[in-house]
């Protein structure tokens, strides 16, 4: 067996080996080769994450494993759900529906969503063509189909519906062919990129075909129903085979070509996700949780999640919003960190190596504070809002203890009838706390927070009741069985219990916090963060966590503002009591360190000086509580629009007395408006109190017309202004003949400006004369026009005495030439008036003939020239001059 893997790898030094393939057979990954379409394995090892799993782990957690393993090596260019190439990195998330798209570089990460309801948890196999940027997947469920979208996701659509079963995909992108297999029918095809040209290469009905392969001169299928790897060369068709011991998964193909294919953008600054180049164009990808909004990625501003690993020692956070993202807090808390608590800005955690109980100030960058240390085995832990408590479980000394939240004042509250108290969670509204005991039989317990009225509300059906939650909003109990393996729920009564998690998608819980409608849990069998919808259930189920985790203990949800909604007895001035204020269904009460005991008044307790309470108003209010106690320290604060006078903190001390007097709240005042020309105001000089809103107005003729509101700001200012600007009317243009006075009138017009007309000599003015420009910046009325009232004249050309013609030799007629005669008629206007004639003709006999020549000008007035045309024979005429001389 030595002698021929040494042939084999002496054949593999003197070809040249295109591709090295990986494939798995549950318990070993092994690599091969394919040399003139022989199949050579060059190696096997063993693989330490399979012999972590027992027999009912699935394939899709063992491909899960093996290609996070086989793509830490950036030259795995394919992996069963998940390419590489030099630039980007393509995973498969089976739990959630999405593709992950990882710079390798940055190792920043965006997703695609598979975006179908029917999805279910089947991975899907995919492959990318890099070069002409198509993103291949196949896509189980209801609706199976081979899926085809640019390389960020966009552009999806379904080129191939005729499928049954799809599993293994892979690209020829010599050929731009699509290889894919439907496992149900033991088909493998080819076909184009948009799905069509499609060819049988491989039929072997019975076989299931989990991965697929290809080289420059073979196809490679595996077949984990058979043991079986196939080989088909691309050229002839022709199949071979190569049996495996155990279920054979392609996993991954390392393409010295592809791999040194860059597909991230290297210039690109304007995308904040992942930014890849597909068919040439900058496309950008946004991790889950969050969309594109042009090339940004938003999203809501969530809590933040809150983990531990107990065995590394490390504090994680991720946004509840982008529950894919994870970060390490820089806090080193030390292993044997068990619960998790929050509030403030501050983390709590109990460690049980350390027997304390730790606090930290988000995000953790500062130093630790131990701040209670006199415990063996602090366990669970619950924070009291509004009373200010931290409350914890102690299994080794069988005890539930108080302190104040900065560890002071501890004391024990139950002590007696409990075993191995585990979680816990307080109720501040109703002054009830909670917690599990895994005594034998295990149960869940209910008491006031002073450790009366003891009730058990679950004590069936419960074995390792490890963690315990609350949902303020809905007033629900939540709690999560290790042994049972199922998250439950009921009300505060321990009735109306069901289900909430199965078995199906809990390991082994730890810890446990609600928020937003949704449980998170840690998991030490899965070593990830669960998340589910309250509602019903296994709904929306979500496996979260960074690799690596070995054992995430403590929870919480870290936010700005109290835990839950509402106050109690203990929420102003600590009740009145020096030290613990416990809040009860009654009420509350006072009470006192471990070996301390209350004075008289049962608010104060021994040895404690008391100063007189302070006054709060409705303006005057604390940072945080405080009590009237020697050494507390007050600290006040004024509300928005208020100013404190006096000082922000005062101390009691020890001979009963604050260390100053109480300050007092002013109320901001705006300065006296100073109102531009032509601005008013509804308010008086008086009225600038913080909130005073003032209506601003232009004045009659000024614009804007509309009034605008300005309100006193808690800076001290206002917070608009006004300016007003006057109204302009449009200009005027003069009539005909007339003329504008001022002549401002024909550029620039105000309000109240006046303007009017005048005409020249022959003209009168037909309507208004004068004008006013209105606020409305229109003017009041339409200008007036200059009419005409001068006639034409003829200017002297129109004759005086008769025209007197002969007739022509042998006729009684006379043809007259009138071009020769000048009679012309003109108007003031210096428009030609219309001229009509009567009488006027060609030829006129013998005698006396009167013509009348009419002018009318465009007004209407006219002139009428009148004259005489005589025609006398020739004898005639000698005797009338004879008889003239």
């Amino acid at each position: 067996m030595a002698t021929s893997k040494f042939l084999i790898l002496f054949f593999l030094n003197i070809v040249r080996v295109e591709a090295l393939y990986f494939y798995s057979n549950t318990t070993h990954v092994c690599n091969f080769t394919v040399v003139d379409s022989q199949l050579f394995i060059e190696g096997c090892r063993e693989d330490a994450a399979f012999n972590r799993l027992d027999t009912s782990t699935n394939y899709e957690e063992l491909l899960v494993q093996q290609c996070t393993s086989l793509q830490s090596n950036d030259a795995v260019s394919k992996c069963y759900g998940g390419v590489t190439n030099a630039g980007l990195r393509y995973s498969v998330d089976i739990r959630n529906g999405r593709i992950k798209v990882t710079d390798t570089q940055t190792q920043q990460s965006g997703v695609i969503d598979i975006n179908r309801p029917d999805y279910g948890h089947s991975p899907p196999d995919i492959t990318v063509d890099f070069e002409r940027g198509y993103l291949f997947w196949s896509q189980r469920g209801s609706s199976p189909a081979i899926v085809r979208s640019s390389l960020s996701g966009r552009d999806r659509r379904d080129i191939i519906n005729d499928v049954i079963n799809p599993t293994g995909v892979a690209v020829l992108q010599d050929e731009q062919k699509l290889v894919w297999s439907d496992s149900a029918t033991g088909v493998i095809k080819k076909c184009s990129y948009d799905g069509n040209s499609c060819s049988e290469i491989l039929k072997k009905p019975g076989s299931f075909f989990y991965g697929i392969a290809v080289s420059s001169d073979v196809i490679i299928a595996a077949d984990i129903e058979n043991d079986v790897i196939h080989f088909i060369n691309r050229t002839s068709n022709t199949v071979g085979s190569f049996s495996t011991v155990g279920a054979p998964i392609i996993l991954g193909k390392y393409d010295r070509e592809n791999a040194t294919k860059a597909t991230v953008c290297q210039t690109s600054t304007s995308c904040s996700g992942v930014c890849i180049v597909s068919s040439a164009t900058e496309e950008c990808t946004c991790r889950a949780g969050l969309y594109l909004n042009d090339t940004r990625c938003a999203g809501g501003d969530e809590p933040l999640l809150i983990f531990s690993d107990t065995d590394l020692g490390k504090l994680y956070k991720m946004s509840t919003a982008t529950p894919s993202a994870f970060s390490e807090l820089p806090v080193n808390v030390s292993n044997g960190v068990l619960a998790l608590e929050s509030y403030g800005g501050y983390i709590y955690w109990s460690n049980v190596e350390q027997s304390g109980i730790y606090r930290v100030q988000y995000p953790g960058d500062s130093e630790p504070e131990l701040i209670v240390n006199s415990t063996v085995n602090p366990d669970g832990l619950a924070i009291d809002w509004m009373s200010g408590n931290l409350l914890w479980t102690d299994p080794w000394l069988k005890r539930i203890e108080v302190s104040r939240l900065d560890g002071s004042s501890k004391r024990a509250l139950i002590y007696d009838d409990i075993d191995l108290p585990r979680a816990i969670a307080v109720e501040p509204r109703s002054g009830y706390m909670f917690w599990t005991d895994w005594s034998k039989p295990a149960k869940i317990e209910r008491a006031a927070v002073d450790g009366t009225d003891r009730l058990v509300i679950v004590n069936t059906d419960i074995v390792w009741p490890n963690a315990l939650t609350i949902d303020y909003e809905t007033q629900r109990l939540y709690w999560a069985d290790a042994w049972l393996r199922k998250i439950e729920v009921c009300n505060y009564d321990g009735l109306e219990r069901r289900l909430v998690v199965s078995a199906r998608y809990v390991g082994h819980p730890f810890g446990l916090v609600t928020h937003g409608g949704r449980l998170w849990w840690t998991d030490w069998y899965s070593r990830s963060i669960g998340s589910s919808n309250m509602a019903a259930i296994d709904d929306g189920f979500l496996e979260l966590g960074p690799v690596g985790l070995k054992r995430p203990s403590g929870v919480a949800v870290l936010k700005t503002g109290p835990k839950g909604p509402g106050s109690n007895a203990c929420s102003v001035n600590n009740g009145g009591c020096s030290n613990l204020c416990l809040p009860l269904p009654t009420g509350m009460a006072c009470q006192c360190p471990e070996g301390k005991g209350l004075q008289a008044d049962d608010r104060t307790c021994e040895g404690v000086a008391r100063c007189p309470d302070v006054t709060l108003t409705d303006q005057l209010t604390l940072v945080r509580h405080c009590s009237p106690y020697e050494n507390s320290v007050c600290s006040f604060q004024c509300n928005t629009g208020y100013t404190l006078t006096g000082q922000s903190e005062i101390t009691c001390l020890e001979s009963g007395t604050w260390s100053d007097t109480q300050p007092t709240c002013e109320i901001v005042k705006c300065p006296v408006m100073s109102l531009p020309d032509h601005v008013s105001s509804n308010c008086d000089v008086d009225s600038r109190n913080y909130g005073t809103t003032c209506q601003l107005s232009c004045d009659t003729g000024y614009r804007p017309t509309v009034a605008v509101t300005t309100t006193c700001l808690a800076n001290g200012t206002w917070d608009a202004s006004l300016s007003c600007e006057v109204v302009q009317c449009p200009p005027l243009s003069p009539p005909v003949n007339g003329t504008l006075t001022p002549p401002l009138c024909t550029n620039y017009t105000v309000f109240n400006d006046v303007c009017s007309l005048s005409c020249p000599s022959g003209y009168v003015v037909s309507g208004q004369t004068t004008v006013s420009c209105l606020a409305s910046a229109q003017w009041n009325a339409d200008l007036g026009t200059c009419k005409d009232t001068q006639k034409p004249s003829f200017n002297g050309t129109c004759p005086q005495n008769p025209l007197v013609y002969i007739s022509d030799t042998g006729t009684s007629r006379k043809a007259v030439n009138w071009t020769s005669i000048h009679i012309e008629a003109v108007d003031n206007s210096n428009i030609l008036p219309s001229v009509s004639y009567k009488g006027k003709q060609d030829t006129y006999s013998e005698g006396d003939h009167q013509v009348e020549i009419n002018a009318t000008d465009n007004s209407g007035n006219s002139a009428l020239c009148v004259f005489a045309v005589t025609v006398t024979g020739t004898a005639l005429l000698w005797l009338t001059w004879n008889l003239k001389n």
